[in-house]
């Protein structure tokens, strides 16, 4: 099943959030686990995940990695929502 983005998003954004909740629903890991995993917080990732803030490219290279995920598509998508 595909997540639902938060309603108002930029359809860009909205399928990079999409993706990224779909990525991090794959690793099982909570928000706290994301954070102990990368250079991110714990409220940086609900931000992200929730649309509140465009992730940088950074975080989403980190999702992937940590997903097993070749990085290029949701690379692509992030250029996509970044230039919205």
């Amino acid at each position: 099943m595909t997540p639902t983005p938060p309603a108002g998003l930029p359809p860009e954004r909205a399928r990079l959030v999409c993706r990224m909740r779909e990525l991090r629903d794959g690793t099982g890991l909570s928000l706290a686990a994301l954070a102990a995993k990368t250079a991110f917080s714990k409220s940086s990732w609900e931000r992200y995940l929730n649309g509140k803030t465009l992730p940088p490219g950074q975080a989403v290279r980190e999702l992937c990695r940590l997903a097993g995920e070749p990085e290029g598509r949701c690379l692509a998508l992030w250029e996509l929502a970044e230039s919205e």
